[in-house]
């Protein structure tokens, strides 16, 4: 019979994403065997990334502070924002260090199937940003699964009554590849070559 305190820390590990039942037990009783210290490492990075770690109030992207390093650099295009779906992505892209707007994280994707509707993401959000700030583009970067295409049909439908471009990365990521998959070249290929699906000129709706 597993001992209650194991079994409990199994059933921690498995909401990790794709870890199963036999996957949390020997990550389980791999951290049990460690004599360094290092479960207690691990527990404390967890606590206090969680009583840490907030969303920014400007681009719903992880930060240690109200606002991220990157909202609050004078330095970013402001009028260029990358929509992306998790902070992984951000910090894909971001890594590269060709893109100098700033972004968005929608925080998933619309899935009706399971259960992910517009509103539990971020988009009201964004359009309080695009309301409120003087944006000229959106690059919408979220990978081309259907779930994908789906969210940025209804970002077009949110966005469309305000005077901007609205693009998406060329087709240079494959059907289904996620952003933080793809290789640094590919990502900043797919980024330069992104391909205008909408643009209202102010005139338009005047």
């Amino acid at each position: 019979m597993i001992p209650k305190h194991l079994q409990d820390l199994v059933d921690a590990l498995r909401i990790l994403p794709s870890i199963g039942e036999k996957s949390a037990f020997r990550m389980a009783l791999y951290l049990l065997e460690q004599e360094n210290g290092a479960p207690l490492k691990l527990a404390n990075a967890i606590i206090n990334a969680q009583e840490n770690i907030v969303r920014c109030e400007i681009c719903n992207a992880l930060s240690e502070k109200n606002i991220c390093p990157i909202c609050s650099n004078p330095s970013r295009d402001n009028s260029v924002i990358c929509v992306v779906e998790r902070p992984s992505d951000m910090l894909a892209i971001e890594k590269n260090n060709r893109f100098n707007g700033v972004y968005h994280v929608l925080g998933g994707l619309i899935s009706p199937i399971s259960g992910i509707t517009p509103d539990k993401l971020s988009l009201n959000l964004l359009k309080k940003r695009v309301e409120e700030g003087n944006v000229a583009e959106i690059i919408i970067a979220l990978g081309f699964t259907g779930e994908a295409e789906t969210t940025v049909f209804y970002i077009q439908k949110v966005l469309s009554q305000f005077p901007l471009t609205i693009s998406k990365l060329a087709q240079g990521l494959s059907s289904g590849l996620e952003i933080i998959h793809a290789d640094k070249n590919t990502l900043n290929q797919a980024i330069d070559d992104r391909k205008i699906i909408s643009k209202t000129i102010r005139e338009e709706i005047l």
